[in-house]
């Protein structure tokens, strides 16, 4: 009789979500659930392939159940979304290439960047292009925001 090993528990967390997002979004062509893996690998704790081999099944198992990926061939997988839904509920639809946007100017700073799916915010900056927001700046948009829906 064979040994088997038991199943690994892993949780899906709000990082791999985003790596997930960030995966699909740079993803044009079929994919197999091992290059999802090896985006996960870096984020495991302890670092295992079996854990980020684990993860990938679980979400691919969900995006497949949410019929967001489906079979392509034997081994790969690929997108089906043509639409993505905003935190606001509203849909849009999904261009089938990256688009670039670039934004040109002498004060990085004073620019931010959110993403309406996923509510990434990111701030311009002169060292390093895009960055994550500090608590300051975070308030500062936050009150900006809110400014905006008293008008």
């Amino acid at each position: 009789m064979p040994i088997t090993k038991p199943a690994i528990k892993v949780e899906v967390r709000a990082q791999h979500r985003l790596a997930l997002n960030a995966f699909l979004d740079a993803r044009g062509t079929p994919f197999r659930r091992q290059d999802l893996a090896a985006k996960f690998y870096p984020m495991t704790t302890p670092r295992s392939r079996e854990r980020a081999d684990a993860l990938a099944k679980k979400v691919m198992d969900e995006l497949a159940k949410e019929g967001k990926i489906v079979r392509h061939g034997h081994l790969h997988w690929e997108k089906t979304s043509v639409k993505r839904t905003l935190r606001s509920g509203r849909e849009i639809p999904e261009l089938s290439e990256p688009m670039t946007l670039t934004l040109d100017t002498r004060c990085p700073e004073k620019w931010a960047a959110v993403d309406l799916e996923t509510g990434e915010v990111w701030m311009g900056s002169a060292k390093s292009g895009w960055t994550r927001p500090t608590e300051q700046q975070s308030k500062e948009l936050g009150a900006l925001l809110s400014d905006q829906r008293k008008r």
